[in-house]
């Protein structure tokens, strides 16, 4: 309950900085593709035990939060469920960064 309290207030806050900004009269570019940003993506360097807690996280997330999650599989099928490649994800995770 306080992980959906939590995500709540997250959007809120996110939300109204949006509006500040669109109000502010920023010059800014509206739309943009994910091919124009990658490049300026920048991921900072972490720790194994770092990496290790955020995909702990991830899984808790996607096992115990995802939105009707088990009707998803039945309607979609299997392949839409995202433990699996998580698992799958879990060998090589400890490589990332280095």
């Amino acid at each position: 309950m306080k992980m959906i309290r939590l995500v709540r207030v997250v959007g809120f806050v996110s939300a109204s900085l949006a509006f500040i900004h669109l109000a502010s009269g920023a010059d800014f570019e509206k739309f943009t593709t994910l091919a124009k940003r990658r490049p300026e993506i920048r991921f900072p360097d972490s720790s194994l035990e770092q990496r290790s807690t955020i995909f702990r996280q991830s899984e808790l997330l996607m096992s115990q939060l995802y939105v009707h999650r088990d009707h998803k599989i039945v309607y979609y099928g299997k392949g839409i469920d995202p433990l699996p490649r998580l698992a799958e994800f879990e060998k090589t995770f400890p490589k990332l960064g280095e």
